[in-house]
């Protein structure tokens, strides 16, 4: 749960793991890679900032037997700007990351996975909250 004013970029981390022996398509805007996105009534926008790096990896189902994929865990690092005008009190946020799991052999059917984000909009800030997860 988060804690922000109007008008306030607030970092976030994201880690997406595929099931073992499966890997993600590359970031990027097709259906099949890998992708976020806020919804675009939220009041919000989304900036992501940092995106792993994907490697070649042979896949006998791509063309010319090779397939840029992410695989393992991979963080993903990026800002949400809230409106200005944005409402105090308590909100969802709905991030929705876009996917193709593969193997070197097949493809599962590309999907989309809501992510919640509860945010508390508030007036003033206090301390500031995690900083340790966000150092450079």
């Amino acid at each position: 749960h988060l804690r922000a004013t109007p008008g306030q970029d607030v970092r976030i981390v994201l880690v997406v793991t595929p099931d073992a022996g499966w890997h993600l398509g590359a970031p990027g805007p097709a259906p099949t890679q890998t992708s976020f996105v806020l919804e675009s009534s939220a009041g919000a926008s989304l900036e992501i900032t940092d995106v792993p790096v994907a490697t070649a990896r042979p896949m006998a189902w791509a063309e010319g037997g090779a397939a840029e994929v992410l695989g393992g865990a991979s963080v993903f690092r990026g800002v949400v700007r809230l409106g200005r005008d944005l409402a105090l009190g308590k909100r969802t946020l709905t991030l929705t990351l876009h996917y193709q799991a593969c193997n070197e052999t097949q493809c599962r059917e590309a999907t989309r996975l809501e992510i919640p984000i509860e945010v508390t909009v508030v007036e003033q800030m206090g301390v500031a909250q995690h900083p340790g997860w966000f150092s450079d």
